[in-house]
C-alpha cells in the first residue's frame, strides 16, 4: 500500500523535539489542520505520539522503532502519524494525558501513544513506551499498530460508543467550576496534616519511590514550617538536607536532575531541567533565610550559577532542559569507574571523595559504574581544599565527554521562573550579580518574547515560535515581575503589571470561573482546560491568585484582591476536597484571609540592614518595599527625620505610623 501521508513534514519546526523526528522514515505530520484534514478525508486513525526532546524513553523509541523501515511502512500505510513537543503544546499534553488516564486508569507519561477517531479527536487506544518485541506483559509496537488496526476496520460501532463515553468524561473535567468559596484555614490545617502524613520520615521527600521533588508542595510546606507547633520543619529540613546531598544533585557539575528512581534518592533520572531548578533555587533560598541556615544558601547560589554557565544561551535566555543521555546510553556524562577515579586523582583527593562521597562504596549504577552522592552536605566555602579540588578535577574530566544535548527552547514561562529564582535569591543573599540576572530574564522576555503585543511561547537560535503562550507562561512572568516590584516600585513598573493583568484576563478569563488554560481564542482538541492543581510546576491560576493578592496591597488597588477571590471561589471544592493537590492555589486563599505582612522601607544605606533582619519574615511571603525617588504614590513615603531610620508597617490596605525600632518591626511582621 502507498503511504497516507507523502512524506515526513517536521524539518520546518523549531522544535528540538520535532526536528530529532524529521529524518525519520516515518511519515511525520506536525498537530495541523493539513494533518488532521488528511485524516478525516483518508478515513484513518491518527497515531499521536507525543514527547519532548530530553525525554529518555522517547530516545529509546525513536532508535528501536521509528527508525526502524519495517515500523515506519507499517505506520505510514494506515494512520496519519503525528509528532507534538508537549512544551510546545501543553494544551494536547494535558488531553491526552488526562484521555489515557481514563482509558487505563494509570498514570500516563512520556512518550505518550494514543489513537484518535479522527472525526472527533478522542483517542480510542492509548499507551505509553513499546518496545520493537514482546517483553513480558508488553507487547510491541508493531503488534499494537496490527490490533489497532483490526479493531479500527471491524469495530468502529463500538469505538464510537466508547468515545462518546470518554468524549463526555473529558468534557466534564472542564465544566464551569462552583463559586462558594472555602475556608482557608481549615483547608490549609487539612493539606499540612495530608502533607505531614506523605513525608517519608527516614529519607525526606514526599511519598516513596520515585522521588519527585514536588516542589509546589515543598514551596507550600517551607511557608508554613513553624506552623501547627513547627510539626512540618524536621521533615522538611530532613527534605531539603537530603536533596542537597544524595543523588539528585549532580555535585560534580553543579544542579539537580529530574527525579530519583528508588526511595533513598540514590539514582536519579538523569535529565536536567530548567524549571526544576528554577524553583529548587528559590526554595533553598528561602529556606536559607527560614532556617538560618549558610549551606541551604550555598545550594541556591550554586544552582543559579549552574543556570548562568550551562543554560544560558543568550542574556537572560535559558534553554529549557538537558537530556539524560550521551552516547546513546543514558547517564553516561555523570557517572565514573573506581578504576577512573584512582587513575585520574591523587592521593589526596581521592581519600577526600573517599571519606566525604560513597567513591570507595560498591557501584550503584548500571555496569559497575558509580555515581557520586554526598554522605553530607558540608558547606561549599567551608569544604576540606582537597575535596573542592578533586570534584573540580572531575568537572574537567568531565567536560571532555561527549556532552548531552540541550533543549534549545527559551520558554517564557521557563525563563520566567528562573527571573523568580534569581530575585529572591539575589534579595535575600544580597547579591547584586542575581539580581540583575533576574533583570536580564525579565527583558529578554519583554524583548524577545514578544510579537503584535503578545507574549509568545519560545524562542530558539533559529527564530520565535509562531505559538502563542499559555496561562502558565503569562503567570510565571507575572510573579516574578511582582516580586521584582519589591525593589523598583516605580510608576512605569506598576503600569507594567497593570497591563500584564488586564491582558491574562482578555486572554483567559471566559467567564466561566478560574482562568483557562489556553488562550480563549486557541483551537482546541476536546476541552478548553482550567485547572488549580499543581503537578511538577504550579498552577498558573494559583500564581495569578497570589501575584494578585500581592500586588493589591504593593499598589493599594483592591480591586485586584477581588478578581484575586473570584478564582480562589471558582476552585472552592478544589480547595475543601483535596487541598494538598492545589497547594499554590490554596496558599493565595490563605493571603486573601489573612493578608501579607508589609513593610515600606525608604530608600538608603539604612535599609539594607532592616531587610536583611526581615528576611525570615519575607522568606515566608513578607512584602519588603524600598521605597526610592522614583516610587509610586502608593508606597512613597518620607525619608526618615532627624531621630534616624524608621520604616512603615503596613496592614491590609493601610500602613501605621512609622517605627523606628527594629525589633518591633521584627515582631510586627513575624520575624522575631
Amino acid at each position: 500500500m502507498p503511504p497516507i501521508a507523502a512524506s515526513n513534514r517536521l524539518g520546518s519546526s523549531l522544535s528540538p523535539y520535532l526536528l530529532q523526528h524529521k529524518d525519520n522514515p516515518v511519515h511525520w505530520q506536525p498537530w495541523d489542520e493539513e494533518a488532521l484534514a488528511l485524516a478525516r478525508n483518508k478515513d484513518v486513525p491518527i497515531l499521536l505520539s507525543i514527547g519532548y526532546a530530553s525525554c529518555h524513553w522517547c530516545h529509546v523509541m525513536e532508535k528501536e522503532s521509528f527508525a526502524d523501515a519495517e515500523v515506519a511502512a507499517l505506520m505510514n500505510e494506515n494512520f496519519v502519524c503525528v509528532k507534538v513537543d508537549r512544551e510546545e503544546r501543553p494544551d494536547l499534553d494535558k488531553t491526552y494525558q488526562m484521555a489515557y488516564f481514563l482509558l487505563s486508569r494509570q498514570a500516563g507519561g512520556w512518550p505518550l501513544t494514543a489513537f484518535l477517531a479522527p472525526g472527533d479527536l478522542v483517542p480510542f487506544h492509548a499507551g505509553t513506551y513499546y518496545p520493537p518485541q514482546p517483553r513480558g506483559s508488553m507487547p510491541s509496537l508493531s503488534d499494537i499498530l496490527r490490533r489497532v488496526m483490526v479493531v479500527w476496520q471491524n469495530g468502529r460501532e463500538q469505538i464510537e460508543e466508547q468515545n462518546g463515553h470518554v468524549g463526555e468524561r473529558i468534557a466534564r473535567l472542564d465544566e464551569a467550576p462552583g463559586k462558594e468559596g472555602c475556608d482557608a484555614a481549615a483547608a490549609g490545617e487539612q493539606c499540612r496534616r495530608q502533607l505531614l502524613q506523605r513525608f517519608d520520615q527516614d529519607n525526606g521527600g514526599l511519598d516513596r519511590a520515585p522521588k519527585f521533588p514536588q516542589l509546589p508542595s515543598l514551596h507550600y510546606a517551607l511557608a508554613h514550617a513553624d506552623a501547627d507547633d513547627g510539626r512540618l520543619r524536621a521533615p522538611m529540613g530532613l527534605t531539603l538536607d537530603v536533596m542537597a546531598q544524595r543523588g539528585l544533585r549532580d555535585h560534580v557539575g553543579g544542579g539537580f536532575f529530574r527525579y530519583c528512581v528508588d526511595p533513598t534518592w540514590d539514582i536519579p533520572h538523569f535529565e536536567k531541567m530548567l524549571t526544576d531548578n528554577a524553583m529548587l533555587a528559590e526554595l533553598y533560598a528561602r529556606a536559607g533565610a527560614i532556617y538560618g541556615n549558610e549551606n541551604y544558601l550555598e545550594v541556591a547560589a550554586d544552582v543559579l550559577a549552574w543556570l548562568r554557565t550551562e543554560m544560558e544561551i543568550e542574556p537572560g535566555g535559558y534553554a529549557s532542559a538537558l537530556d539524560a543521555d550521551s552516547e546513546g546510553e543514558e547517564g553516561r556524562y555523570y557517572v565514573w569507574e573506581r578504576a577512573e577515579l584512582e587513575r585520574e586523582l591523587d592521593a589526596a583527593g581521592l581519600a577526600a571523595l573517599d571519606a566525604h562521597a560513597n567513591a570507595a562504596e560498591p557501584a550503584n549504577f548500571a555496569g559497575g559504574m558509580l555515581h557520586l552522592r554526598m554522605k553530607r552536605a558540608p558547606a561549599y566555602e567551608g569544604r576540606p581544599p582537597e575535596l573542592a579540588a578533586a570534584l573540580a578535577r572531575l568537572r574537567a574530566l568531565r567536560a571532555e565527554r561527549p556532552a548531552p544535548a540541550a533543549d534549545g527552547k527559551m520558554l517564557a514561562g521557563h525563563c520566567a521562573l528562573a527571573a523568580q529564582a534569581f530575585a529572591v535569591a539575589g534579595r535575600i543573599m544580597d547579591d547584586g550579580g542575581l539580581r540583575a540576572a533576574a533583570r536580564q530574564a525579565d527583558e529578554f522576555i519583554a524583548r524577545r518574547l514578544h510579537a503584535d503585543g503578545r507574549l509568545m511561547l519560545y524562542r530558539t537560535e533559529a527564530g520565535l515560535a509562531a505559538q502563542g503562550a499559555f496561562l502558565d507562561d503569562w503567570a510565571y512572568w507575572l510573579q516574578a515581575r511582582v516580586t521584582m516590584l519589591q525593589e523598583d516600585p516605580s510608576v512605569a513598573r506598576i503600569k507594567e503589571v497593570e497591563a500584564m493583568i488586564e491582558a491574562i484576563g482578555a486572554l483567559f478569563d471566559d467567564g466561566g470561573g478560574g482562568l483557562l488554560f489556553a488562550p480563549k481564542d486557541a483551537p482546541q482538541a476536546l476541552r478548553r482546560t482550567r485547572s488549580c492543581d499543581d503537578g511538577s510546576q504550579p498552577s498558573g491560576n494559583g500564581v495569578v491568585a497570589q501575584a494578585l493578592v500581592n500586588f493589591a496591597h504593593l499598589s493599594a488597588q483592591p480591586q485586584h484582591l477581588d478578581r484575586a477571590e473570584a478564582i480562589v471561589k471558582a476552585f472552592g471544592v478544589h480547595l475543601r476536597e483535596g487541598p494538598s493537590h492545589c497547594p499554590t492555589l490554596l496558599r493565595a486563599a490563605e493571603l486573601l484571609e489573612s493578608p501579607p505582612p508589609m513593610a515600606i522601607f525608604p530608600a538608603g544605606a539604612e535599609a539594607a540592614a532592616w531587610i536583611k533582619a526581615l528576611l525570615p519574615a519575607y522568606a515566608r511571603g513578607a512584602l519588603l518595599v524600598v521605597a526610592g525617588p522614583d516610587a509610586a504614590p502608593a508606597v512613597a513615603k518620607p525619608a526618615a527625620a532627624a531621630g534616624g531610620y524608621q520604616a512603615y508597617p503596613c496592614s491590609g490596605m493601610k500602613c501605621g505610623e512609622p517605627l523606628s525600632d527594629l525589633e518591633q518591626l521584627k515582631s510586627r511582621l513575624g520575624a522575631a
